[in-house]
């Protein structure tokens, strides 16, 4: 029948099963490609003779595996998006809230959704930006271009400003487009490194992982492929652990046929990473090699020197996914950390350690932990920098090769920190340890690390002190950048009225019915074919079917928020740079000091209590719902740009003019467009009735 058309859906979501057990993985992301399959015989081919249509479901896991975290590294990512613009597959794609319930609209999410310029004239997805057309035009060409972005984490509590670099390509007969995403400076070069396993003696793998120091104190990241663990029942440990140690042994066994087997398990899928076979699990042997005597050295050290510092626990993570770590405390107060973040380059420690830069430290504590009142850890972290020579003169690269992490106890650090900003103050008319003065110690997104009140510990300063954070904003010490979440989810508030509203107003419950019964017709109309009314099998699918039951506790929505981020330029913590100014209130002057803690990302603050200032301009981080009820019409009608398929076959030549009955025009339908005024008025008009009676109209708000 000559050329077809070859389509690809969009993703979707789909349950996941082992094999051999039927044990339910829960949902992962997949998309399908399908092509019509005809009948070729000479006689029946001018007819045109569907024999039906073959297709197979790709997961979209397939697609990651060829951009793994250890070749990209920290802060860097892959993406793919359709003709559409609509994401394929992204890190802040969010297709699951509340209690693992899928959201309504996980399919239809858009790159400008995703990518946030920084910019302060956002009021909306930029679905002109210059990325994002690119991608979707890019004919198979390689793109590439320079963005500065706004990027959340940490449940969108935290933000930082970056510039990154994307790199992009069109995949090969379908509608995707692949893109990499790469922090600069930093994130265009890495370090190399490769022991093969034949190459690794009985006396390094002892070293590396058998002794008493090292034996159970290493982790490897989870889903990161090394080699092919195969099926549950294969010989191949299903631990990741034993499963390294199973492949490193065949690697370097004497015997070839034992290596013949490693090959196939650890070479057959791994040749298009780097172009050579061996780089993940070599990779992974470097570093394993590197780090070998770093527990023995850290239990030296706290044993000696740093045994009544209250360390509990200290680890490196590396870039291939290795983490070595050493618990210095019989009981730790978070003993789960190193199993629930072992995925090195993509945990938040990493990535806020290497964004933070060479020779600082990062610290952190627990959101909310002091209104629990439980004792808490300082997570501290610091990137491990590898400094060469460039090919120019008086060029440099670095790159990050690990990153150091620690735990302390909580009260060690505040007692420590009192004692010697105390001290320093003697000469000053005023002391942390005065009535008058109380100080605190914040991160560089503004919650607080140390407070005498411990209570306030792990919130957010702006909810504990408002005023005094908008005047750190404006003295800029902080930044407070507008964030948008354009996947939100917004709990669904029941108006609540007196009965007296019915029968004041009768025309709203007539309005109401009338609204519910022509929201059921356009509903039932758009879901399907008017042709099928005459043509086909009649079906009775209601709203209620269309939305599901999402609609029982949530609606999709765009949420804004302010967050914060610590000014470069802040004053650091030297004697004649330390700011030192005057927030005025009603009745009085408030003195505030404040600076930044050299080589941290800490900002120490001290102010007056003795000055009552009540609470000026709202500085919270929760997310605010963004309301479309007064511009919605305007705001669906927004003109995206979109690309048809590369190619459309609506004709062959070879069919001599016999067609289907999908392919016979018909008259425009009266049913089709009543229905379309109605569902019109319905949207665009909703002063003749009620809002808060129409929570599809709110779902349709976040959807162009």
């Amino acid at each position: 029948m000559g050329q077809h058309v070859t389509v690809w859906t969009g993703v979707y979501h789909d349950k996941a099963e082992n094999e051999g057990e039927g044990n339910t993985e829960g949902l992962r992301m997949m998309t399908s490609v399908a092509q019509p399959v005809f009948d070729r015989k000479n006689s029946t081919m001018a007819l045109g003779n569907l024999l039906g249509v073959m297709g197979t479901d790709v997961p979209l896991k397939e697609l990651t595996k060829l951009t793994p975290p250890s070749e990209i590294g920290p802060n860097g990512y892959s993406f793919a998006i359709t003709n559409n613009g609509y994401v394929l597959f992204h890190p802040d794609l969010r297709p699951i809230y509340g209690n693992g319930k899928t959201k309504p609209n996980y399919n239809s999410v858009d790159l400008a959704e995703v990518e946030i310029p920084d910019s302060d004239n956002l009021h909306g997805p930029h679905y002109s930006m210059k990325l994002r057309n690119e991608m979707i035009t890019r004919s198979g060409k390689d793109g590439n271009l320079t963005m500065r972005v706004r990027v959340h984490f940490d449940n969108m509590k935290r933000v930082i400003v970056r510039t990154n670099s994307y790199f992009y390509r069109g995949l090969k007969d379908t509608p995707f487009t692949l893109g990499i995403t790469l922090p600069m400076p930093y994130g265009v070069n890495h370090v190399m490194g490769i022991i093969e396993p034949r190459l690794v003696t009985d006396e390094m793998y002892h070293d590396m992982f058998l002794t008493k120091e090292n034996n159970n104190t290493w982790r490897v990241a989870n889903g990161w492929v090394y080699c092919r663990h195969g099926n549950v029942g294969d010989e191949v440990p299903q631990n990741n652990e034993e499963a390294i140690l199973f492949f490193v042994n065949i690697g370097r066994h004497k015997n070839e046929s034992m290596r013949v087997k490693y090959m196939s398990k650890c070479v057959k899928d791994m040749k298009l990473i780097e172009g050579s076979p061996l780089v993940p699990i070599g990779k992974l042997l470097f570093d394993a090699n590197i780090t070998k005597y770093l527990p023995a050295h850290w239990q030296s050290k706290i044993d000696s020197t740093f045994g009544d510092y209250g360390v509990e626990l200290v680890w490196i993570g590396t870039r291939s996914g290795l983490t070595r770590f050493y618990q210095a405390a019989e009981n730790l107060t978070e003993p789960m950390y190193i199993e629930r973040n072992k995925q090195t380059v993509q945990e938040v420690y990493y990535l806020r350690a290497v964004d933070q830069g060479k020779d600082h430290i990062v610290l952190s504590v627990p959101f909310d932990v002091g209104a629990e009142k439980n004792e808490t850890v300082v997570t501290m972290s610091s990137p491990v920098v590898i400094t060469s020579k460039g090919e120019k003169e008086k060029e440099y690269k670095e790159s990050t090769a690990a990153v150091v992490g620690m735990q302390v106890k909580h009260s060690f650090i505040a007692d420590a920190f009192f004692n010697i900003i105390n001290k320093t103050q003697d000469s000053l008319a005023w002391s942390c340890a005065d009535d008058d003065m109380e100080c605190y110690v914040l991160d560089n997104n503004g919650f607080i690390i140390i407070s005498e009140t411990y209570e306030d510990t792990g919130a957010f300063f702006g909810d504990v002190q408002p005023r005094l954070m908008d005047h750190l904003v404006i003295q800029g010490i902080y930044v407070r950048v507008q964030m948008y979440d354009f996947q939100g989810m917004c709990d669904k508030v029941e108006n609540i009225t007196d009965s007296a509203t019915h029968i004041l107003t009768p025309l709203s419950f007539i309005a109401t019915t009338f609204t519910w019964f022509w929201k059921e017709v356009a509903l039932f109309l758009i879901q399907f074919n008017l042709f099928n009314l005459w043509a086909a099998d009649r079906s009775s699918y209601s709203a209620n079917a269309f939305w599901g039951d999402w609609q029982d506790d949530a609606y999709p929505c765009d949420q804004q928020m302010a967050l914060y981020y610590l000014n470069e330029k802040a004053p650091k913590i030297e004697t004649d740079k330390i700011y030192r100014g005057i927030s005025g209130c009603i009745d009085c002057d408030k003195t505030v000091t404040a600076a930044h803690i050299t080589s941290t990302n800490l900002v120490m603050v001290a102010h007056d209590v003795s000055c009552y200032c009540p609470a000026g301009q709202d500085v919270s981080i929760t997310p605010k719902e963004i309301k479309h009820d007064d511009d919605m019409c305007e705001y669906l009608r927004k003109e995206i740009y979109r690309k048809k398929p590369d190619t459309c076959v609506s004709h062959n030549p070879n069919e001599e003019g016999h067609c289907g009955r999908g392919a016979i025009p018909s008259q425009p339908s009266l049913i089709l467009l009543l229905s379309c005024v109605v569902l019109n008025l319905v949207v665009c008009v909703p002063s003749l009735w009620q809002p808060e009676t129409l929570p599809w109209q709110l779902a349709l708000s976040s959807r162009r």
